[in-house]
C-alpha cells in the first residue's frame, strides 16, 4: 500500500461494496435504488478527493532552490571573510497573493 493512502481507505472500500452489493440486489425500478445511487455518487467522491496529491509548482521549487543557493554561497564566503556581510537583507522574499 502507497504511504500517501489513509488509514480508513479500507472501511471506505468495503462500504463502497456493501452499497453495490445491495444495489444489486434491489431492482433498477425499486424506490431506494435512487437513494442508493445518490450515496454511491459520494462515497466515489470522497474515494476521489482521498486518492489526489498535491502538485509542486516547478517556480516555487524554483524560487526554493534559488534562495537556499544563495544562502549557501552567503555562509560560504562569510566562512571564508572574517568581515560579516549584510546582504541577508538582499534575499528576495517571496510576493504574497
Amino acid at each position: 500500500m502507497p504511504f500517501w493512502k489513509h488509514e480508513n481507505t479500507k472501511a471506505l472500500e468495503d462500504e463502497i461494496k456493501e452499497v453495490l452489493h445491495e444495489m444489486s440486489s434491489l431492482g433498477v425500478t425499486d424506490p431506494d435504488y435512487p437513494k442508493q445511487m445518490a450515496y454511491l455518487e459520494r462515497l466515489e467522491k470522497v474515494r476521489a478527493a482521498g486518492h489526489s496529491r498535491p502538485k509542486l509548482n516547478l517556480n516555487h521549487v524554483l524560487f526554493v532552490a534559488g534562495n537556499l543557493v544563495g544562502v549557501l554561497l552567503l555562509v560560504g564566503r562569510d566562512e571564508t571573510h572574517l568581515v560579516s556581510t549584510k546582504a541577508l537583507g538582499q534575499i528576495i522574499r517571496p510576493k504574497s497573493e
